[in-house]
């Protein structure tokens, strides 16, 4: 990039930043102002400077100093250079332009034909198919099935070894139910339960046609 590229760069910089700072004023002082500055770079800030001279007697000549740098710097352009705007923008294209460099070919040795593949001495037999390991169940030892309880039919005559428990006795016209209580030769006692209360009731040998005992 030459001197006279970077002074034009540089001359409308200070026109850019001088005319934001009168826009900036502009706005402070009325919405109006601020729009025309925008709007008309040129023009307004003069008129702007007359209505408000305190507040932009410093930034005018800013602004003056760059319009004139900035026109002076035409005017030698136009006069002393020839395709100036076409070498600028070559010059603006290749800095944003990304430079590729040609990558050489990388060589690659041939590999030596002569040279031997070791082979492994060790040897691994695969199988085709492997065979599952057979599954052992083990043995489950069933228990044997509670017995269940009920009322069996026993002799007469052992009915004594059965006291204290659930026994039914049958007569010609009644069975009757409850714990054996006491048993001698000539009858058989139970014990029941009647309405809330019990009762033993004593049965002779002679009237028993059965006797069922629970266990």
């Amino acid at each position: 990039m030459t001197i006279l590229e970077i002074l034009f760069i540089l001359s409308i910089i200070t026109i850019v930043i001088t005319w934001i700072w009168f826009v900036i004023l502009g706005f402070k002082a009325n919405k109006n102002w601020g729009f025309g500055i925008l709007l008309n770079p040129l023009i307004t800030p003069f008129i702007f400077t007359v209505r408000f001279t305190r507040k932009s007697r410093k930034i005018i000549y800013y602004y003056v100093a760059s319009l004139l740098f900035f026109i002076g710097l035409q005017i030698y352009i136009y006069t002393a250079t020839t395709n100036f705007y076409f070498d600028f923008a070559n010059t603006i294209s290749s800095i944003f332009q990304v430079e590729t460099s040609d990558s050489e070919p990388i060589e690659v040795e041939a590999i030596n034909p002569d040279v031997s593949i070791i082979e492994s001495k060790e040897t691994i037999n695969l199988d085709p198919v492997v065979k599952a390991p057979k599954i052992i169940k083990p043995k489950v030892k069933t228990l044997p099935k509670p017995k269940t309880r009920s009322y069996k039919t026993v002799k007469l005559g052992t009915a004594s070894n059965y006291l204290y428990k659930k026994i039914i006795i049958t007569t010609a016209h009644k069975k009757h139910k409850g714990i054996l209580y006491s048993s001698n030769n000539n009858e058989l006692k139970i014990k029941q339960k009647i309405q809330g209360g019990t009762i033993i009731m004593g049965i002779k040998r002679s009237k028993i046609l059965s006797v069922k005992v629970y266990f």
